[in-house]
């Protein structure tokens, strides 16, 4: 293998990836160049050539991001997206999951997509810094001893225990571990249907010819307009195109965006969300526009109605997709106000965005993106589950 037995991959300026030991799961050493430091970017395109891994980041967001651990690291490649992500934390950038796919931001700019994580899957996320949020129940008279431990944001969410906690994923699977030693958390649910994480790559990318292929300008990015275009012609549907906040809109992906069989409306969803993209299917016809321009396009003939009303069983189908939608949940547990304000933070203010509560019928209804509205759902029925669960509803 040649000489200290190196078999260089990619060599750089910006820095230098090798093979350290070969296998099912190969070992990598990673440096970055130690005066100038490395762009976050090099490390996004490096790894991702190397897990047929596209990362999908906006034009400028990432720029003047330069990673400078001047140690060299072994990583295996089954461990290498939580390498990238504990380096992009450093210099606060967090991986997003859209969809099927996942986006680069700053964390300050990513925050709407907090991911909602079931206490029973938090084992599954414990080297990830991306922000997530559970929700548990703690024992009786411990709120304020769990806040003197707490490195998260806390939220109680009715006068029983139950909480939300929101920050950083490794800071909560921490936090949880310390809640479990002193037996102040109740038992987790199974099987809760959550937004799809991330997918870690561990096993060898799929033979070449499973899925269509697409690649977009790494620098400069593509025009949505080529894309949208792209799309008509795989669907077979008209797209139109609304809002001139669109015609300035570039995609930029890092990395051959791969789309499996039967998945491309789920994808081009996914990339148009990444891009704050509203994407809108009505009788008929998809309607896309630009996000900032979504207020001013909902009353134009064929957008009203937005967003469509779905009845909660129906929500499943919409734990990937982006199409606005509303749903109204009737509860059965605690007064829905408290988890009603707890949702609020990650609404946006666009006009199809919201949560509203009804005190009289205690109905909670929402709106939003459909993957939005799913995670909110999800965490609301948690609330009626872990209320119910409680001795204090026992003896009610």
């Amino acid at each position: 293998m040649g000489l200290l037995g190196l078999l260089v991959l990619c060599c750089w300026f910006p820095g230098e990836i090798t093979v350290r030991r070969e296998g099912a799961d190969p070992v990598y050493e990673i440096r970055f160049d130690g005066e100038e430091g490395s762009p976050a970017t090099w490390l996004l395109s490096a790894t991702g050539e190397l897990l047929d891994q596209p990362f999908l980041i906006r034009r400028g967001e990432l720029d003047g991001a330069v990673l400078r651990d001047p140690a060299a690291h072994e990583v295996a490649r089954s461990e290498l997206l939580d390498f990238v992500e504990e380096q992009l934390c450093t210099v606060n950038i967090q991986l997003v999951p859209i969809g099927a796919l996942t986006s680069v931001r700053p964390m300050q700019k990513a925050a709407d997509r907090c991911l909602y994580v079931p206490q029973d899957r938090l084992d599954g996320y414990r080297r990830r810094s991306q922000t997530i949020v559970t929700v548990l129940r703690l024992g009786d008279g411990s709120i304020d001893e769990v806040r003197a431990e707490c490195k998260t944001a806390l939220q109680p969410l009715d006068e029983h225990g139950i909480v939300a906690l929101t920050g950083s994923a490794q800071a909560i699977c921490e936090l949880v571990d310390i809640l479990r030693e002193r037996d102040w958390l109740f038992p987790p649910a199974s099987g809760t249907e959550v937004e799809a994480e991330p997918q870690r790559a561990s096993a060898p990318p799929e033979a070449p010819g499973h899925g269509m292929q697409i690649q977009f300008d790494e620098v400069e990015g593509t025009p949505v307009s080529m894309f949208v275009q792209f799309a008509r012609t795989i669907l077979q549907t008209e797209i139109r195109e609304v809002g001139e906040c669109l015609k300035q809109r570039r995609i930029v992906i890092i990395g051959m965006l791969t789309i499996e069989p039967g998945r491309f409306r789920e994808t081009f969803e996914s990339v148009l969300m990444a891009n704050d993209i509203l994407v809108y299917e009505q009788s008929g016809l998809v309607w896309v526009c630009a996000r900032e321009d979504a207020a001013g396009v909902l009353g134009e003939d064929g957008l009203r109605g937005l967003p469509k009303t779905v009845r909660e069983a129906e929500l499943p189908a919409y734990r990937r997709r982006f199409a606005p939608i509303r749903c109204e949940l009737e509860l059965t547990g605690p007064d829905g106000s408290k988890t009603a304000a707890f949702l609020r933070r990650w609404t946006g203010h666009d006009a199809f965005e919201g949560v509203e509560f009804d005190h009289d019928s205690n109905q909670l209804i929402l709106s939003g993106f459909g993957s939005d509205v799913v995670r909110n759902a999800a965490i609301a029925r948690e609330v009626e589950r872990l209320f119910f669960a409680s001795p204090a509803a026992a003896e009610r």
